[in-house]
């Protein structure tokens, strides 16, 4: 009976601390991001400057807005951050049918 109730309690934590994270995730999303051109631009260096939890949250959260298939590894989440962390700009063939494009201090996804 005890157990029950710390177990349903711990759970609804949880679930509380999960929400609360979505939430921070969808903020801060729209926080270091725009559209231009019709692309969805995520500013480089505050996603840098960012605590890495919520990095990675944010980078899975902006591929799975635009739509593109990924793997929801960690190591495919650090290639992604090695990308925007190095200084030069450039294209990213992430996969067979998109690329992360670097320009100045933004990134965004090109849909090939």
């Amino acid at each position: 009976e005890r157990f029950a109730t710390n177990f349903l309690s711990t759970l609804n934590r949880l679930q509380s601390t999960e929400q609360f994270l979505e939430k921070l995730t969808h903020t801060t999303f729209n926080e270091i991001s725009h559209i231009a051109d019709n692309q969805r631009m995520i500013n480089i260096p505050q996603l840098l400057a960012l605590d890495e939890t919520l990095r990675h949250r944010i980078l899975m959260h902006w591929l799975i807005t635009e739509n593109v298939p990924f793997p929801t590894t960690q190591a495919f989440l650090d290639e992604l951050m090695r990308f925007l962390q190095n200084k030069n700009g450039g294209t990213h063939a992430v996969h067979k049918n998109w690329s992360l494009v670097k320009k100045q201090k933004s990134a965004y996804i090109l849909i090939l």
